[in-house]
């Protein structure tokens, strides 16, 4: 509605007609323009994404193995320098086991001397729960599933930097 009381004229009333059909037509010919834009940057994104899938696809062994060589070590090698709280686990494991042996070998050495079960000054080797590694499992786990979502990330990214046609 307009302030002005009068009726608007056949003339008037054509003006804007063909003013609104002018800037549909302008619009619909931008947004078509746009469209085609935004096509034409799916398809370089698409082809930016097969080539980085190719590239990565070429290389994924040497990758993978660069990958756990970043980690610091690789996962099957044990290295006592630099592993220290593991070594003390290992070490604190080795002197049970070794004390159960020497157990083991003073009730054997009773047992030929013909010293009953009663008369016995060599103990039984306890049992040691193993919830200790249970505990070390729940460490090492997050502290893993920490360190490979940071990995994954930066992966990701590296990937939409290329995708995207930044890298």
């Amino acid at each position: 509605m307009t302030d002005n009381p009068r009726a608007a004229t056949q003339d008037e009333i054509e003006k804007a007609r063909a003013a609104a059909e002018a800037a549909a037509a302008k619009l619909a010919k931008l947004q078509a323009a746009q469209d085609e834009k935004t096509a034409q940057e799916a398809v370089q994104r698409a082809e930016r994404e097969l080539e980085y899938a190719r590239t990565f696809h070429a290389g994924w062994q040497q990758r993978a193995s660069d990958a756990v060589a970043t980690a610091g070590t690789s996962a099957v090698e044990y290295d006592p320098e630099t592993m220290g709280f593991l070594e003390g686990l290992i070490r604190m494991g080795v002197g049970r086991e070794n004390r159960r042996a020497v157990l083991e070998a003073g009730q054997r050495a009773e047992s030929i001397m013909g010293i009953p079960t009663a008369q016995s000054t060599v103990p039984e080797a306890r049992f040691y729960s193993p919830d200790i590694v249970a505990h070390i499992n729940q460490i090492i786990g997050a502290e893993v599933t920490r360190r490979n979502v940071e990995f994954r990330n930066a992966l990701d990214a590296e990937r939409e930097r290329f995708v995207n046609g930044e890298a």
